[in-house]
C-alpha cells in the first residue's frame, strides 16, 4: 500500500464495493483495467490474500478507491466459496456493497429483525466476537492477520440477498 493512503472509518455510508470473478486470471485482468480507467497503479492495491474455508476465496483490496475484488482459490472453483451464489445468479461483476456501521452486532440485529438473515460473518482474530454474536449460518470465518493488521478493527457480516444485490455490513476502524 502506498504510504500516503490513509484509512478512514465510514459509518452510515458505503465503505467499498466488491466485484466477484470466476478465476484469478479474470480478477487480475479486471484489476489492470481498473488501473487504466481510474488512474490507479499496482502500488494502490494490497497484496492478494487467501481467506480460508469455508470462504475459499482470494481477495484483493484497493482501500484508497474503495474497491475489493474476489475470486475462488485456484483449483477450487467448483467447491463452495464466498462468491459462488453471486456468480450463479448474477454472473461476474458487482457483487456486494459494504455499508459501514459503528456496531456490527447492532446492525446484524436490525437486519434479522427486518427478516434478513446473516449468511456469513468475518471476525477479527485480535478481538473475538462475544458468544452468540456470530450468525453466519455455517460460513463464519476469522480473517487472516495479514488482512486485518492495517486496521484497529475489521469485522464484516454478509446479509442474505438484498433486493437483487449483495449487502454487507463492515465495522472497519483505523488504527489509533
Amino acid at each position: 500500500m502506498k504510504p500516503a493512503t490513509e484509512l478512514r472509518q465510514n459509518i452510515q455510508r458505503i465503505d467499498h464495493v466488491v466485484f466477484v470473478y470466476r478465476s484469478r486470471e479474470r480478477l487480475d485482468d479486471v484489476r489492470e483495467k481498473l488501473n487504466s480507467v481510474l488512474g490507479l497503479d499496482s502500488e494502490d492495491w494490497e497484496e492478494p490474500i487467501v481467506i480460508a474455508p469455508p470462504q475459499n476465496c482470494i481477495t484483493q483490496l484497493c482501500w484508497s478507491a474503495g474497491l475489493e475484488l474476489i475470486c475462488p482459490v485456484p483449483g477450487r472453483e467448483g467447491e463452495p466459496w464466498a462468491g459462488k451464489h453471486v456468480l450463479a445468479t448474477r454472473g461476474e461483476g458487482l457483487g456486494m456493497i459494504a455499508f459501514g456501521v459503528e456496531d456490527l452486532y447492532a446492525a446484524n440485529r436490525r437486519a434479522r429483525s427486518a427478516g434478513f438473515p446473516i449468511v456469513a460473518s468475518f471476525g477479527d482474530p485480535r478481538r473475538p466476537d462475544p458468544p452468540g454474536e456470530q450468525a453466519g449460518q455455517g460460513l463464519d470465518t476469522v480473517l487472516p492477520e495479514s488482512l486485518v493488521e492495517v486496521h484497529g478493527l475489521l469485522r464484516e457480516s454478509v446479509i442474505a440477498p438484498f433486493d437483487g444485490t449483495g449487502l454487507y455490513f463492515a465495522q472497519i476502524e483505523p488504527k489509533p
